[in-house]
Formats: C-alpha cells, sequence, structure tokens
C-alpha cells in the first residue's frame, strides 16, 4: 500500500470513498508518463459538513493538469458528480461516456450544482466562515465542453499511444456500462476490468437492454469489482410480476380508504421505471381514475432526456408513458403544496428516495400519520437512521419521527418492493466476478460485511472453477502495481 499523498509509481490508485464505502468511486490510472481518471463520483452523506471536505479534498495531490481523460460509466452522482471540481482544479483533457449517459449527466450535474451551492450556504450560515461551493452551474456548462460521447459498446477507444479502453453495456441503468482498460508499452501489455455499479443478469427493468459479460475471455491483471449487496441478504427469488401485483393491491385498497400512495423515488431511472410500470397496470383500465403525480423538476427533466436516449419500440412505449393523461408533472413548489393540502386521492412519486431532501420530505410531513394512506419503498433506503427513509422503514408503529423539524406519529401503511433495485444481488455478483479470468480481483464499493461476504462466496467459486484468482478487500489509498 502507498500513502495517497506519493503517487510515484505506475499503476492504480484508489482515491476514492467507495474504496472503503457505498459512495464516491474514483480510480487514478498512472501509466508510462500518463495520468487517467476512473470514474469522479462525489462523495454523499447526511454529514453535511463532513462531506464538503471529503469532496473538497478528493484530489488532494492529483496532478489535475495532467489528467489527460476522464471515464465516466454512468450518470449517478457517486459516479460523476465532481467531474466539474476537476474541471475547477485544472483538468483540460477528454471526458468520455456512453452516449445515453451524455444525454441525461448534463441534468443530474445541474441539479447537483444548485445542492452543492444549497451546502455551502447552509455551512456559512451554521459555522460564520466562508464556504465555497465546490462548484456552480457555470463549471458545469463548462466542463460539458470536453465530454466525447460514445455511442458503440465493445469499441475500440484510443486514449493516448499506452492507454485505450471499450465500453461493456450492463443493466444497472439506462446508459451504464463496465470498462476493459488496455495499458502498455514497449514491452508490457497490462489489462484491467472496472464494473462500475452493475445491474442483475437478468434485469427486471424496462428499458434496459440484456446484461453484456464484454471480454470475458480474455485475461485481466486485475478486476475491480462494486459489492454494494454483496451481504446476500437481497438474493430475493421474487420476481416483478409480483411486486406489481403488490403495488395494485397496495394502491385499490389505499384509494378506496381516501388515501394517497406515496412513492419515495430517485429522480433518475426509478421514478422513470415506476411510471412504466404504473401504466403498464392502468392504461388498459377504464375505471382506473386515480391522478399520478410527478413531484420532483429533476425526474421530469430526465423523463425528457430519456426521449433522446431510447430508440425504436422503446421509445414508442416511453412516449405512450409520457402522453397518458393519468400522469401529470407538478412543477412549482406552491403547485406542490396544493396537492399536498388535496383531499384527492392520488399516487404521489417524489424525490428522494432516501428522503432526505426534496419535495417527499414535506409530503412526509403532512402524511405520516395518515392511517388510511400507505408508503411504498422501492429501493434502498440508507444504512442506518441518518437517512429520514431508513428510521421510518424500520420504526414500529405509532412512533414519533421528526420530518424537517416536525414531530409526526408514523402511522401510516408502509411497504417495500425489491425487485426495482438497479444493483446486483450478491448471486449475480459471483457469478460476474468468478466468470472473469483475472489474477486479482478487488471488491470496492460496499460494506465491511458486504465486500467479506462476496470474498468468501468468489473463493470458494474460485476453488470449484481451479481458479487461482486472489480476493482483496479494498482499503481507502490502496495501490495496486501493474
Amino acid at each position: 500500500m502507498v500513502p495517497i499523498n506519493k503517487f510515484k509509481n505506475d499503476g492504480i490508485y484508489a482515491i476514492g470513498s467507495s474504496a472503503k464505502d457505498v459512495t464516491g468511486s474514483c480510480l487514478y490510472v498512472k501509466w508510462r508518463g500518463h495520468h487517467i481518471l476512473i470514474e469522479c463520483g462525489m462523495y454523499q452523506s447526511n454529514d453535511i459538513l463532513q462531506a464538503y471536505n471529503v469532496n473538497k479534498n478528493m484530489f488532494a495531490n492529483v496532478p489535475m493538469n495532467k489528467i489527460e481523460a476522464i471515464i465516466i460509466c454512468h450518470f449517478h452522482g457517486d459516479h460523476q458528480n465532481l467531474l466539474p471540481l476537476c474541471w475547477k482544479l485544472g483538468f483540460g483533457g477528454k471526458v468520455f461516456m456512453t452516449q445515453e449517459t451524455y444525454n441525461i449527466s448534463k441534468d443530474m450535474m445541474l441539479n447537483s450544482a444548485s445542492i452543492v451551492e444549497s451546502d455551502a450556504k447552509y455551512l456559512s450560515n451554521k459555522f460564520h466562515r466562508k464556504y465555497t461551493p465546490l462548484y456552480d452551474g457555470w463549471d458545469v456548462a463548462t466542463v460539458f465542453d470536453f465530454v466525447v460521447p460514445i455511442k458503440d459498446y465493445n469499441t475500440d477507444i484510443v486514449i493516448n499511444d499506452n492507454m485505450s479502453f471499450k465500453f461493456h453495456h450492463n443493466t444497472h441503468c439506462i446508459g451504464a456500462s463496465s470498462i476493459s482498460l488496455t495499458l502498455r508499452d514497449d514491452t508490457l501489455v497490462k489489462r484491467v476490468y472496472y464494473s462500475s455499479d452493475l445491474g442483475a443478469i437478468k434485469c427486471q427493468n424496462h428499458f434496459v437492454s440484456n446484461y453484456d459479460f464484454g471480454e470475458y475471455e480474455k485475461y485481466y491483471d486485475v478486476a475491480f469489482i462494486e459489492s454494494t449487496y454483496g451481504d446476500g441478504k437481497r438474493d430475493s427469488k421474487r420476481k416483478r410480476s409480483k411486486d406489481l401485483e403488490i403495488l395494485d393491491t397496495i394502491i385499490r385498497e389505499t384509494v378506496d380508504d381516501g388515501g394517497k400512495v406515496i412513492i419515495p423515488s430517485f429522480a433518475a431511472v426509478r421514478t422513470q421505471e415506476i411510471m412504466y410500470s404504473l401504466y403498464s397496470l392502468y392504461h388498459n383500465d377504464d375505471n382506473f381514475k386515480t391522478q399520478i403525480l410527478v413531484d420532483s423538476p429533476l425526474a421530469k427533466a430526465v423523463c425528457a432526456d430519456y426521449r433522446r436516449s431510447l430508440y425504436g419500440s422503446d421509445l414508442g412505449v416511453w412516449e405512450s408513458v409520457l402522453q397518458w393523461d393519468k400522469i401529470k408533472f407538478v412543477n412549482s413548489k406552491d403547485q406542490s403544496l396544493k396537492y399536498i393540502d388535496s383531499e384527492d386521492s392520488a399516487i404521489v412519486i417524489g424525490s428522494s428516495g432516501f428522503c432526505t431532501n426534496g419535495r417527499i420530505v414535506e409530503w412526509l410531513k403532512n402524511y405520516l400519520d395518515d392511517e388510511n394512506s400507505s408508503l411504498v419503498f422501492v429501493g434502498y433506503v440508507g444504512g442506518d437512521d441518518s437517512y429520514l427513509a431508513h428510521k421510518i422503514k424500520n420504526a414500529d408503529s405509532g412512533k414519533m419521527i421528526s420530518v424537517n423539524g416536525k414531530w409526526v406519529e408514523n402511522n401510516i401503511r408502509i411497504h417495500a418492493l425489491q425487485t426495482f433495485s438497479s444493483h446486483a444481488n450478491c448471486k449475480d455478483l459471483v457469478e460476474i466476478g468468478s466468470n472473469l479470468n483475472c489474477g486479482k480481483i478487488v471488491l470496492h464499493h460496499g460494506s465491511d460485511a458486504a465486500k467479506q461476504n462476496l470474498k468468501d462466496r468468489l473463493e470458494c467459486a474460485y476453488y470449484k472453477k481451479s481458479k487461482s484468482t486472489k480476493v482483496v478487500i479494498a482499503n481507502q489509498g490502496m495501490f495496486v502495481k501493474l
């Protein structure tokens, strides 16, 4: 291991927080005088000061003016949202991402810029000192001048004479990819696989094509594999059709009781998947009269981005979803408050999925104590009670919960549907990892328990396949020599 402030040797440095957590993905690759980053994800936390400091110092001692390229594998903030900061610190190279990722990334980063500026203002007021925003909307717009959108997967992309890579499609979300990186000099060739976030091998989400195992027949010197669900707790065999049956029952019972169905959802991918699912359930049902409120400006923007990212029959289906008269986008905060005050039943899709910010907080403040309404979680709710979603999901009925400073009794009907997750479960991670032909696998982007359990399972799988692959658990500052 080499301390992260001493980038002396050629190899890969795990400078991002994903080396020890589930957020902030970033690898720094140094090879024969060339420098690149694989992703530049933002560290996300409910501790605003901690997150600010971690992100501000993420690239300490990285020669940002020497970075020739940054490879972005998908548009989630913990994988790309420090890109504008890289520009502010001197980056002037190329940014590579898939075409679909490009279509959605800018809206995601502009939303992040507004949050970054709000956080800096909050910290300045709280601690009575100046906290400068990490970046702003102008920085986002400027750095996109450096983006090179790539339309084709499995195609060699040359960075320089010693480095090239390929995008390989995976099912984490629309436009998501893993990469294979080739490093060479006059006598050596080294190959690196980087999974980024992985979706299920047999994906149940719409608008995402089948998983591409990429060039698994080739040898990799080292592979970096995510381990978010490596603890094995989410290896459910439930199919999406069953979750849709459950969701239908929840909606019909709640509407009959005059309540509201509230669905906290991430603005990108999850919201669009829920919209499609509701459309598939009810668009041919003449008796379905309930309004579906999409209460998130970012979700509305991403819905428009989908129009530029889908093709053929998928685009036709998505246009039908957007034209369905039961779906209404809530444009302003005042309009949102009017719907909150309305006594009419409704299905509400609001961000954020963790319920820590966004308009969903106001909905919960007003309906958490309503025993006739339902709260439906459709994915990860955070790892502890610092996330409001986690606190609500795991609280006893009737417990008082603080929602944005207001104490509310937890009487709402709580449900959780797991098949909408965009991460591969442990079983799929083992299959993906054990099929790789490589000398070493580094597990990152997961809790300590998840990484350890996945390590044990992978080692068992390698033993059965008579493979000698070494499995290593990542830690912050780890150095992998090539």
